[in-house]
């Protein structure tokens, strides 16, 4: 509650109308990075957090991937001294969000714009409508605060509602401070010529995987596609290999697998299940892929320059010690881009596959707390709520996988751990209990109490009221 001069308080609608213009205030910070964005600047990074004190939110605008390199900073206590921490100017308070982004401009160096230039990438388009989507709701981003375990999502929050357990992807490119890549990137000067395959096995066979891909692009396979990332424990390395019209329209997250294949490496040289590939170079690797998988190939026939592009830059990364990596972890999205996201597939012919139909999912950051089931919840109200979220990712993450994790929930503590472990905890307690359920009487007595605990976590969370000054 906010007080007046002699002591007094205000009363609660005053109040509430202050934290109204402090969220409108930092709303438009962020709409005129969105502007920014969309007008030329599509290599701006946004890094929105919660002060260590917890009471002020606060953004920063920098070149994406580089935290260090911060041109613009904002915080809640400013309100609509927008200029305040940047150059010490002045705007009118009901500046609009491209009026805001011009004047922030006004005092950034040239060579600093330079690095923020560049085109909207797809994923990123993507992106600005789920954010622009969660600031129509009232919500404000944050990557991290002081108590933060996970970079995978970035949380939502409010100065005049409560969160907690809301959350949104972050900005493909986001890099959390602490994670900036020490390699100078092909984007800020060139490399020398790798001229030596790596000592490390699974570095060496998954580079040779990647230039057999760029084999099949070269003899006009191009739309043939990748979707690498890492095991729910981070030690397994593997690739999907599949058409460009069977991913999303992120550019990797597969729709569906029926006509994938698989490299992992816990098989070794033994490709795609091969014996007879252990001193196979790429080429051979590419000449035995058309043969053995001729629908796939089919497929994949047909040009898609950009892609093609996108993968040369990639094994290039492959080669200097880098293998892609576009998921991975108990999170299932990176704490950080190892990756570019690759560009989004679109037809020639201008037809493009209709959208997966997930109706009944339901992403983290809608959740609220109506959509719970009841404390103590009967297996009947339980199991809907554990099906609206897929524990298994498109088919990228194993019932093994979700194991994991659900022993992991409970290993580290329910309070300690991120809103996708939880979620994927529910799920693959469901799937458990229907597979037994198949062959004999459910015993709800096993499985009742994990759920409801999990739930309840969810529950704090969603209630959770963030201080806000």
């Amino acid at each position: 509650m906010s007080q007046v001069e002699d002591g007094g308080q205000l009363p609660a609608f005053v109040a509430l109308s202050a934290q109204q213009q402090v969220l409108d205030a930092c709303q438009k910070v962020v709409r005129a990075g969105i502007w920014l964005l969309r007008n030329g600047y599509g290599r701006l990074g946004l890094l929105p957090y919660r002060a260590p004190s917890g009471c002020h939110w606060r953004i920063e605008f920098q070149p994406l991937g580089r935290p260090s390199q911060g041109f613009y900073r904002y915080n809640s206590g400013s309100e609509a001294r927008y200029l305040e921490q940047h150059c010490g100017g002045t705007v009118r308070r009901d500046v609009s969000p491209a009026g805001l982004a011009q004047a922030i401009l006004v005092s950034v160096p040239d060579h600093v714009q330079q690095r923020c230039k560049g085109p909207l990438a797809p994923a990123t388009a993507n992106w600005l409508e789920e954010l622009e989507s969660v600031l129509a709701e009232g919500w404000l981003p944050s990557a991290f605060d002081e108590m933060s375990t996970s970079f995978a999502r970035w949380d939502l929050a409010s100065p005049v509602a409560s969160s907690a357990g809301h959350d949104m992807a972050h900005q493909p490119g986001y890099v959390p401070p602490g994670y900036e890549p020490r390699v100078v990137p092909p984007a800020e000067g060139a490399r020398p010529i790798s001229r030596s395959a790596s000592a490390d096995p699974v570095q060496r066979r998954g580079t040779r995987l990647l230039a057999m891909v760029h084999e099949l692009h070269k003899v006009g396979y191009q739309r043939l596609r990748i979707c690498p990332g890492r095991s729910a424990d981070s030690l397994t390395w593997r690739c999907h290999l599949l058409p460009a019209q069977d991913v999303q329209d992120d550019g990797w997250t597969p729709r569906t697998l029926q006509r994938s294949q698989l490299h992992s490496s816990e098989n070794g040289t033994a490709y795609f299940g091969w014996t007879d590939a252990a001193n196979d170079d790429a080429r051979t690797l590419a000449t035995k892929f058309i043969k053995r998988f001729p629908q796939l190939a089919e497929a994949s026939a047909g040009t898609d320059w950009a892609y093609a592009g996108w993968l040369i830059t990639v094994l290039g990364e492959a080669e200097h010690g880098q293998l892609p990596e576009l998921y991975g972890g108990q999170d299932f999205e990176l704490p950080y881009p190892v990756t570019p996201t690759p560009p989004a597939w679109i037809d020639p012919e201008g037809w493009r596959p209709p959208s997966e139909e997930i109706g009944e999912f339901i992403p983290h950051h809608a959740l609220h707390t109506a959509m719970l089931p009841p404390p103590r919840a009967s297996w009947d109200e339980l199991w809907p709520f554990c099906l609206a979220f897929d524990g298994y990712r498109s088919g990228l993450r194993s019932i093994d996988e979700c194991m994991h994790i659900f022993n992991s929930v409970f290993a580290n503590g329910l309070q300690r751990v991120s809103v996708e472990q939880l979620r994927t905890a529910l799920f693959i307690q469901q799937r458990r209990a229907k597979h037994a359920a198949e062959m004999q009487p459910l015993d709800e007595s096993q499985y009742l109490p994990l759920l409801h605990d999990l739930i309840e976590e969810l529950r704090r969370r969603l209630a959770k009221t963030p201080s806000w000054t």
